[in-house]
């Protein structure tokens, strides 16, 4: 899925860190109790001077209609503290250390039980706590060391480790609160690669922007060889054929650049910050009335993503997507003739996977959230 001689190039700093937290929009952020805290600990990782280059120039990316506040209240969201790794014998806590350094008195933390665990990380502010019995600790990386070989391909080599993790997970060895990793199914490598293949096949490009006014938010180009993603880019590998400040007007340009630097486009997605904020809020027609009025564009776009986005709409207000639904399929060069019965019959690549795309969303959501900032 990503070969190992991928070319990562012409990558924009803030255009990076922005995609690295666009999963998590400015409101609704966390847990109540840890979003009514003032930030007292900034990361100095990689994520935190990403976040950095991002906001320096967040004042040049607000338009007329105030949507670049987003930003504003993205430097005022609060900052987990570093987790901590409890180390266990029978449900006893031996040792408590932060991940990136430090320890904690073992007395802060009473037991393993969940509902300790629960307390623990609300009372010290923390992502998430893992609790690890020092028995299990052999077995788990023996386990690993079993199923992950080195000359597999990167993605099938965390799907081994979180199939391990899953198992400790299981067995009680290993606690995490909360769980992160839920009830989520973890697919084979074989039926990851045949779902990637469906959506992107080789010899395309796909695009993904976001646009703050007339600036780009975040942009991410990567084009598919012989099953695995073999360029990885954002618009400045193009900005000298093409500059995008009408997602209406530009965005035909851009994948027509794009189409010359790299490869035909299968996907082209463009949308507004403020339409993609409403949708990764929970707002499932967000997109698809963004596509009717003409704020967003999705082209070109293979069947079963219309079919996806459309199904939204449906779900999140019957009555008033039905006619946005119409809209949007009449609009598409790829609808025209009949084909809009071919969409009705196109199922998502995410099926085949048993995957539900709005739980992945929450689920993406509570990572990044988490995960990210440790970075």
């Amino acid at each position: 899925m990503i070969s190992r001689d991928i070319r990562i190039e012409h990558l924009d700093e803030r255009h990076l860190a922005n995609l690295v937290r666009a999963m998590d929009p400015p409101e609704g952020r966390g847990e109540p109790e840890a979003a009514a805290r003032p930030r007292k600990r900034r990361s100095s990782g990689l994520f935190e001077r990403l976040t950095g280059a991002a906001s320096a120039s967040a004042d040049d990316e607000r338009d007329d209609s105030g949507l670049g506040a987003a930003a504003e209240q993205a430097k005022k969201r609060p900052r987990w503290r570093p987790p901590v790794v409890a180390l266990t014998r029978a449900g006893r806590v031996l040792r408590l250390f932060r991940l990136g350094g430090g320890t904690l008195p073992r007395g802060t933390l009473r037991s393993a039980d969940p509902e300790d665990l629960k307390r623990f990380r609300r009372k010290h502010e923390l992502p998430f706590v893992v609790a690890v019995d020092v028995e299990a600790l052999p077995r788990l990386y023996s386990q690993v060391q079993k199923d992950v070989r080195v000359d597999d391909d990167m993605v099938a080599q965390q799907l081994a480790m979180l199939r391990a993790v899953r198992a400790a997970l299981d067995g009680g060895e290993v606690v995490v609160e909360p769980r992160l990793i839920g009830a989520l199914p973890i697919p084979s490598y074989d039926i990851l690669q045949k779902s990637f293949d469906l959506v992107l096949p080789d010899g395309r490009s796909a695009l993904f922007y976001i646009v703050d006014g007339h600036r780009i938010w975040t942009s991410a180009i990567v084009h598919k060889e012989k099953g695995d993603v073999s360029v990885l880019t954002s618009h400045r590998a193009i900005a000298d054929e093409v500059e995008l400040r009408s997602i209406k007007t530009d965005a035909p340009r851009v994948v027509e650049a794009v189409t010359r630097r790299y490869g035909p486009v299968h996907v082209g997605f463009f949308v507004t910050l403020h339409t993609w904020h409403a949708f990764v809020s929970g707002d499932r027609g967000a997109i698809a009335r963004a596509l009717a009025t003409r704020t967003a564009v999705l082209d070109p776009c293979p069947p079963w993503l219309f079919a996806l986005v459309g199904a939204g709409a449906v779900s999140e207000a019957a009555s008033r997507s039905a006619r946005l639904a119409g809209r949007l399929l009449s609009r598409s060069r790829f609808l025209s003739s009949g084909a809009g019965k071919l969409v009705q019959s196109m199922t998502s690549p995410l099926e085949v996977l048993g995957v539900d795309p709005w739980e992945l969303m929450k689920w993406a959501q509570a990572w990044s959230r988490r995960v990210l900032p440790l970075i």
